[in-house]
């Protein structure tokens, strides 16, 4: 088995070597090879090795040429509006971004807010629901991204304002109306 082995390795190596191969059995009945001739050993006739050119890719339309920068013709974002205020959504806020063309594949998409980026958040939906907003005025920003995280387009920024009813609110307290207490004592 490993004289079979050899005789493989030998068979792939020799042609990248250009050098001559050569066969011979001992005295024991092994068959051996070496690049080096022996008495009583015979030349083995090398084929060279069988070889492919593969076509060249493809390129697909929506693929831009190696020296062309690809860049998405439209991308804003359409939820929340600019200045929008949000109201008791359980610090949550969903946004959602119209772009054209569509995402390409292997491009993503990175949300910002604040200046964050809300890696909690799928990179291939044009649409999230973003996580742990908490009251306050806030700015959100969506960008394109290559495979090597390369800016292909980014949005124009949109402010929103997340609010959340007080506890202390006169109207929470009229919904839940404290318990009336009667008098102290056994009465008359």
């Amino acid at each position: 088995m490993r004289a079979l082995v050899f005789l493989i390795g030998i068979i792939l190596v020799a042609p990248l070597l250009a050098q001559e191969v050569y066969r011979w059995v001992d005295d024991d009945g092994h068959l051996h090879y070496s690049d080096r001739p022996r008495e009583g050993a015979e030349t083995v006739e090398l084929s060279k090795a069988q070889t492919f050119s593969a076509p060249p890719l493809a390129t697909s339309p929506a693929e831009p040429d190696a020296g062309e920068r690809f860049k998405y013709d439209k991308i804003f974002i359409a939820r929340p509006d600019d200045e929008e205020t949000i109201w008791n959504t359980g610090n949550q806020v969903d946004v959602s971004l119209t772009l054209s063309p569509r995402l390409r594949r292997g491009d993503k998409l990175m949300w910002y807010v604040d200046g964050q980026l809300q890696s909690n958040v799928s990179t291939r939906s044009t649409s999230a629901t973003l996580s742990d907003i908490w009251r306050g005025t806030h700015q959100l920003v969506a960008e394109v991204q290559d495979i090597n995280g390369n800016s292909l387009n980014r949005s124009s920024p949109v402010t929103f304002e997340y609010r959340m009813t007080s506890a202390l609110s006169p109207l929470n307290n009229a919904a839940n109306p404290p318990p009336v207490v009667g008098p102290v004592g056994g009465g008359p």
